[in-house]
């Protein structure tokens, strides 16, 4: 876990409640008790199965990609690899989940609700939503040989298309509207 002062770590993992809690007093992540320190840049370089970058962007760059250890990466942020890095990091064989994939729980509840979705329903929708869109990305990532992030767009340009084709010539629910 990092933040601007530094990053956190322990082999046996950190306590979330007791990280909320360290948090929510103001403190910093590099304050919990018995953590490895580091500074904050070093949080690629910690041994760990998946990798969330959730801040600023490009915080994976030709610079670090080397050293990343986690074999799965998950943003929780926007852009948070160059393109060099994302190539650095499929050619070493570490999965990232692209981004705009990842994070689009806000776009996703939108939707939902302009559609009319109960509040209660929400969750397991986005979930639902995020886990067949990876499933879908990272099929087609291993089937083309390519990075996720290209088969990621490939996907959504086709699905972007396809929806356009429909509206161009299926029956369109304001056609009336336009025609008065």
């Amino acid at each position: 876990m990092a933040d601007s002062q530094g990053a956190a770590c322990a082999p046996d993992g950190l306590d979330v409640p007791r990280l909320l809690a360290l948090k929510g007093q103001g403190r910093s992540v590099v304050e919990y008790p018995g953590a490895r320190r580091l500074p904050p840049e070093a949080v690629v370089e910690v041994d760990c199965d998946i990798l969330v970058p959730a801040a600023r962007p490009d915080v994976l760059h030709e610079g670090n990609a080397e050293r990343v250890r986690a074999r799965l990466v998950v943003p929780g942020a926007n852009i948070p690899a160059t393109e060099g890095a994302l190539e650095i990091l499929h050619r070493r064989g570490v999965v990232v989940v692209p981004d705009f994939v990842a994070n689009a729980g806000g776009v996703i509840t939108a939707a939902f609700e302009w559609r009319g979705g109960r509040k209660e329903d929400a969750f397991s929708y986005i979930d639902s939503k995020i886990r067949s869109n990876v499933t879908a990305v990272l099929e087609r990532s291993r089937a083309e040989g390519l990075p996720p992030r290209h088969a990621a767009v490939r996907l959504a340009r086709e699905r972007v298309e396809a929806a356009m084709r429909l509206r161009r010539f299926g029956p369109r629910e304001d056609a009336g509207a336009q025609a008065r």
